[in-house]
This record gives structure tokens, sequence and C-alpha cells, in this order.
């Protein structure tokens, strides 16, 4: 027989307790998708609760930064960051 837990149970990242962090009325669902695929690509298997405000922060950052520029990963932007700096843009 095991005990009961009197922890809360843990389940993944979902989208609607990215979208109340985020701010329900704040930002729209497209927002909350590209947040919600940054959160599971940096945090596999961890729950919006582990997740320490510092990293939290830097998942925020790397969302807007995706929304802006049509998805592209830290590989992506850094490639193009060369090829720009390669032309002297």
């Amino acid at each position: 027989m095991t005990t009961p837990s009197h922890d809360p149970p843990r389940t993944p990242i979902d989208r609607a307790a990215v979208h109340e962090k985020l701010g329900v009325e704040a930002y729209s669902d497209h927002e909350v998708d590209v947040m919600c695929t940054v959160l599971h690509e940096l945090y596999p298997g961890r729950t919006l609760v582990d997740i320490p405000e510092n990293e939290w922060l830097r998942a925020y950052g790397l969302m807007h930064q995706r929304k802006k520029t049509g998805w592209m990963d830290d590989a992506t932007l850094a490639e193009k960051s060369r090829a720009n700096d390669e032309r002297g843009e």
C-alpha cells in the first residue's frame, strides 16, 4: 500500500496556465502558442511551477524574439547574424 501524497499533482505545462501567467487580456493566441513551444523546447518534462522566474523571463524574451522573426531558433538567428556581419549590415 502506498502513502497518499500531500503534494499537489504535477502536470506538464499547458496552454491555459501559460496564457494565465502571460495575461489573458494582454496576449494573443499566437503569442501563447509561441511561448508554449519555447517552454516545451527549453524545459521538457517540467511544470510551469518548476520554472524559476529568471528562466521564465529568458523564455519570455525568446518568445518575443521568435514572434518577430518568424520562429527562428537560436542557431538560425546566429547564422543570420553572422551572414549580416559578413555583408556589413
